[in-house]
């Protein structure tokens, strides 16, 4: 049997024919449509949405396997930011369209980059940093990422002007990842040690925006870690369950039980959960507050607007704002 730690709140899910009559019923209420496809490169997944609804982005290449990323403006598909031969991957946009990721071109690492328009920026590496992947940028520009060192893996949090700032790994780990950054600076991600099996451990930790960190409470102390947040409520995993935890009060709730996996929360504190039931496609679940599970879709939902808007690594976007 699980054991609950104190402050730790469960949600408890109805039995899953319960919820699958609940789900299907509420489906009737979203609508769907798909992202106007970007003509002469071949569709890949969308890789992130920024929470207004607004901008989505895409790895892309062509027959010649060029790479590129791709943006699409309210529905509309823009070719953005060109590489020349190398490889490039978006992770994340916000509300300014200002897209992060990672990549290298020509054998040579372009690591963590900004990118405003169509000019891209190398984001610097903080001293003592080998190399940098972006991860994350929240509505004012800050670019969470991870930095890699010669001990080990490190969060890092760049100001809109580029600066960087390495963030501390707690005390008796060896390593630390930034997962997302919220828009008041607060960065959530996992820090962890290897065990005695050589695999890394990860425990949930925020790091508030006026320094230091916190762990969180998890239930599983080997395999839990927030992957996003959004005013202060931040949504990952919890072993082989998914959990949501508020920051003001460093509480963790249950949302689903096994075979899920996290996916994306909004302003309001709805969720997206995916389940990937064994032998069968993947569902993704939009969760409002206070009302019962809606099934968004088949799929993998990679994003979540604030309006309630479920975005689909297959270019699906549900509406189930109403």
């Amino acid at each position: 049997m699980r054991r609950t730690s104190a402050g730790f709140a469960v949600l408890a899910l109805a039995s899953t024919a319960l919820l699958q009559v609940q789900s299907a019923a509420a489906a009737e209420a979203c609508s769907d449509s798909y992202l106007t496809p970007l003509a002469s490169w071949e569709r890949s997944p969308i890789t992130a949405a920024d929470p207004s609804g607004r901008y989505q982005v895409a790895q892309l290449g062509d027959r010649t396997g060029r790479l590129g990323v791709g943006i699409w403006r309210n529905g509309v598909a823009e070719t953005m930011i060109p590489l020349l031969d190398g490889y490039i991957e978006p992770l994340d946009v916000n509300v300014r369209a200002e897209v992060v990721g990672f990549g290298y071109a020509s054998g040579e690492s372009v690591g963590a980059w900004r990118a405003r328009g169509t000019q891209r920026t190398t984001l610097p590496l903080p001293a003592g940093a080998d190399s940098a992947k972006a991860v994350a940028i929240n509505a004012a520009g800050e670019v969470a990422g991870v930095i890699t060192t010669a001990s080990g893996s490190q969060g890092v949090v760049w100001s809109p002007s580029n600066e960087p700032r390495a963030l501390p790994v707690p005390d008796g780990l060896t390593s630390a990842e930034a997962k997302d950054i919220d828009d008041d600076g607060t960065v959530v991600g996992f820090a962890g040690k290897q065990d005695q099996f050589g695999m890394l451990t990860r425990q949930p930790v925020v790091w508030p925006a006026d320094g230091g960190y916190r762990l969180l409470p998890a239930t599983d102390q080997a395999y839990t870690w927030p992957s996003a947040v959004r005013n202060g409520i931040a949504i990952g995993e919890d072993g082989q369950s998914v959990a949501s935890w508020n920051l003001a009060t460093d509480t963790e709730t249950l949302i689903a039980a096994t075979e899920a996996r996290a996916g994306d929360v909004n302003a309001g504190g709805d969720f997206t959960i995916t389940r990937t039931p064994s032998a069968a496609p993947a569902v993704t679940d939009f969760i409002r507050r206070g009302q019962p599970v809606r099934a968004a879709g088949p799929g993998y939902a990679i994003g979540l607007s604030d309006s309630g808007r479920v975005y689909y690594e297959d270019h699906h976007v549900f509406d189930c704002g109403s």
